[in-house]
């Protein structure tokens, strides 16, 4: 995915996608992936962002990283505005356990600001996921040790 050749680079996000579901991605790899989000391309964005929307990142840090770099991305590009919206709420919704750590330190981030001129159309619907069996309530963020 550093590849030289857009090309290649864009087939390596479009395979690994296809393989989500064989593997988590760790901290290395996801700051690789991560890097694609401020290519020019618009297609390799797309791609980084189903790349994104379908990954099992392998803990609370690689969450709190993909979410910044779609934070600093919205900046960067705020045309991408309900793609980036669309792709963290599949990060939220794959990673529910791992969103709730994150929570306290996200309401406070003052770093960031959007304008309403940024939203060009509606935001996506959102639907809670549906769950069958009983709620697992278990939370790393407060395990004890």
């Amino acid at each position: 995915m550093n590849d030289e050749v857009p090309e290649v680079r864009h087939n390596a996000t479009t395979s690994l996608m296809k393989l989500t579901d064989l593997f988590e991605v760790d901290f290395g790899q996801l700051q690789i992936i991560l890097g694609n989000l401020h290519n020019k391309s618009l297609r390799m964005r797309n791609a980084v962002h189903a790349l994104l929307c379908a990954a099992r990142l392998g803990n609370v840090r690689c969450l709190e990283a993909a979410v910044h770099a779609l934070l600093s991305n919205l900046q960067a590009t705020p045309g991408d505005f309900v793609l980036v919206a669309k792709t963290m709420g599949r990060l939220g919704a794959n990673h529910p356990v791992f969103a709730e750590c994150l929570i306290d330190s996200m309401l406070y981030r003052t770093d960031f600001s959007i304008s309403a001129a940024c939203i060009t159309s509606p935001m996506p619907h959102a639907r809670p996921r549906r769950q069958s069996g009983a709620q697992n309530w278990y939370s790393p963020c407060f395990a004890s040790t």
